[in-house]
């Protein structure tokens, strides 16, 4: 039972990935995620519109809450990357950044947690088992995708042989 609050607590940011792929998610404009989710959490079994009402707000609220972490995660990563390209870059003042952002990436899990735990109070067994089987079903996309792009990747490795690139299986005996 714990493991299906876990995979309902980031439900929330599997509908933004359709068809598992994160290169997607990235592309698509805030109006097109909402609009995805919208349509995922208006799929489920059975939704009324007062749960459809207090997973919106949740949402929204989730947001507002991780909004100013991220953007201090990404000030954060900037300056770390002005650091190491300069010639002052200091031990002591790298690590800080480190813990900062740790303590950061800290809040934002447990801020999803506590959402996933309201989500859990609100929707039915039912409405659960459906959110599961939808970020199960994203998960084997997402593996399915990767282990393709691995297998191209590995097909297009090049040998060097005999002083010369070529493809796999191009090989001359």
């Amino acid at each position: 039972m714990s493991a299906l609050v876990l995979s309902i607590g980031t439900g929330f940011t599997a509908f933004g990935q359709e068809a598992g792929k994160k290169e997607m998610k990235k592309e698509m404009s805030e109006s097109d995620r909402e609009a995805l989710y919208r349509k995922k959490i208006a799929e489920l079994p059975n939704i009324t519109q007062d749960q459809i009402s207090q997973l919106e707000a949740m949402r929204k609220q989730q947001r507002e809450s991780l909004d100013p972490i991220k953007k201090q995660m990404k000030e954060l990563h900037l300056q770390m990357r002005e650091i190491k390209s300069s010639q002052d870059m200091k031990f002591e003042e790298m690590k800080n950044m480190i813990e900062e952002m740790g303590s950061l990436q800290t809040n934002m899990k447990i801020t999803r947690l506590q959402n996933s735990m309201k989500m859990r109070d609100i929707l039915t067994k039912e409405q659960r088992e459906a959110l599961h089987a939808e970020r199960k079903a994203l998960h084997s996309e997402r593996k399915a995708y990767h282990k393709e792009k691995k297998e191209y990747h590995k097909r297009k490795h090049m040998h060097r042989d005999h002083g010369q690139y070529h493809e796999e299986g191009d090989h001359k005996e």
